[in-house]
């Protein structure tokens, strides 16, 4: 296993800016014929069909793709969905309970309390027996470990944060901006200043007579996952990343200057909504067409197309703070993991692997949400080159890879950061949420909620 780990860490400095070579595309790019299934599935026959569990929190956005999995294994999956917010409460609750599900998705994000409480089935023996080719991946599995262990297999190539533009809006309304917006292809795209944003998002806002706003510029505003602008503007989460964290430096100037940044464009500016006013729309601000800009992941399903939004968008990286030191992407990766517990712990596996692997699986997920594989990822690309505004999304996406780049200007500086929110990762996620909305309501300031954020994260830490 150390050799494969060696050659994914070499694989990763070709793939990230790290030490990033145009020529891992290739490698990358292995034709689809030659990569029918992401290597020999190591499926034995079976008389019976197998039940098995799933549980996700994507709704029905992967059932089509399901009746492939349990054609090729055999099996008859059960889904079990819940909302983000509620899905990893629930998942731990079901494993106190002993009846976890067979297979399940996890992110990095929230995967900390799994690894330390050992959970998760390492995956390695599966991917052995399956033949899977480790030069394949496009980001380092390493980053992904617990201990030297794989737990769980990257469903995709991470996002970078940014925004959505509804220019059919800024047309019916007239807006004038004074900046033109940093979209592909322009000189200022993943080269925008948060000052020019902001001016943007001024000339975006409609406000009535008596001083009530009809239209903001912006749709939203921080949200606690926004760690990728406190690594841009050189702060830091924690002192650790490998789940032995043992403080929270969330307190610093560079962390507070971008938690500032974001929360001014609804205290200070008035260009984003409260938390009253973001609530209002069921659909959205920005799908309710009361927001000319929105805040998000740069995946193409975040936004949703066009047809689907009945609008026409275009989307672009995150603004640089002032303090900006460089560009950074999270590792924030959407993973499939087994239950070493459940009564098919081999063949649960074996499934995770035909998730994040196998070619008839990824290509028709890849069509139904345009997230790129994290497995043979540039054979994927040309499924979608008919489609210019898909094609257009996939280049900004992809913008900052040097292996998929057609702007290098994007890889200049790049490098990944972590996502994880540590062995706590509950707790911590829903203190700083807490402390933002306590900013934006203005009960305090910046400055006070990171100290408090602080504070209460250090002292969780301590007590394990």
């Amino acid at each position: 296993m150390e050799e494969k780990r060696t050659l994914s860490r070499r694989r990763f400095l070709q793939l990230s800016a790290v030490g990033a070579a145009g020529a891992a595309l290739a490698a990358c790019a292995v034709p689809a014929a030659d990569t029918a299934t992401g290597g020999e599935m190591a499926e034995a026959p079976m008389d019976e069909t197998v039940e098995l569990r799933l549980s996700h929190w994507w709704g029905e956005l992967i059932t089509p793709s399901i009746p492939l999995i349990e054609e090729k294994h055999n099996v008859s999956i059960t889904e079990e969905s819940a909302t983000w917010g509620e899905y990893f409460d629930k998942l731990l609750t079901q494993f106190a309970g002993g009846v976890a599900p067979d297979v399940m998705m996890t992110s990095i994000l929230k995967v900390g309390p799994f690894y330390t409480a050992g959970l998760l089935q390492p995956l390695a023996p599966a991917m052995e027996r399956n033949d899977i080719d480790p030069a394949l991946w496009a980001l380092d599995l390493d980053s992904l470990a617990f201990k030297g262990d794989i737990f769980g297999l990257p469903m995709f190539l991470n996002f970078p944060l940014g925004f959505a533009v509804n220019l059919d809006l800024i047309e019916a309304e007239g807006f004038d901006v004074p900046h033109e917006w940093p979209f592909w292809g322009t000189e200022a795209f993943d080269n925008f200043s948060y000052e020019k944003l902001t001016e943007n998002f001024e000339a975006c806002t409609k406000r009535s007579a008596t001083g009530e706003i009809e239209i903001y510029g912006s749709a939203g505003t921080w949200g606690s996952v926004n760690q990728q602008s406190l690594f841009e503007n050189g702060g830091d989460f924690f002192d650790s990343y490998e789940f032995d964290e043992t403080e929270c430096l969330l307190n610093s100037p560079e962390v507070v200057e971008a938690v500032e940044a974001y929360t001014d464009w609804v205290i200070k500016f008035e260009v984003a909504p409260d938390l009253g006013a973001a609530q209002a729309f069921k659909e959205g601000v920005w799908r309710a067409q009361k927001g000319v800009v929105q805040y998000s992941w740069l995946c193409y399903n975040c936004f949703q197309s066009p047809e689907q939004t009945g609008f026409n968008w275009r989307m672009f990286h995150l603004p640089q703070l002032p303090s900006f030191k460089a560009r950074r992407n999270l590792i924030m990766a959407d993973m499939v993991t087994a239950n070493p517990e459940s009564d098919h712990a081999d063949l649960a596996a074996d499934i995770a692997i035909t998730f994040t692997t196998d070619w008839d699986f990824t290509q028709k997920l890849y069509l139904t949400w345009l997230n790129l594989p994290a497995y043979n990822s540039g054979a994927h690309l040309s499924l979608v080159e008919d489609d210019p505004h898909i094609v257009e999304a996939m280049k900004v996406y992809l913008s900052r890879y040097a292996a998929f780049s057609e702007d290098m200007r994007s890889t200049e500086g790049f490098a990944l950061a972590p996502g994880t929110r540590g062995r706590h990762a509950g707790f911590v996620d829903n203190t700083v949420r807490t402390e933002i909305e306590a900013v934006l309501v203005g009960d305090k300031t910046a400055q006070q909620a990171m100290d408090d954020a602080k504070a209460l994260i250090d002292a969780q830490l301590a007590k394990s």
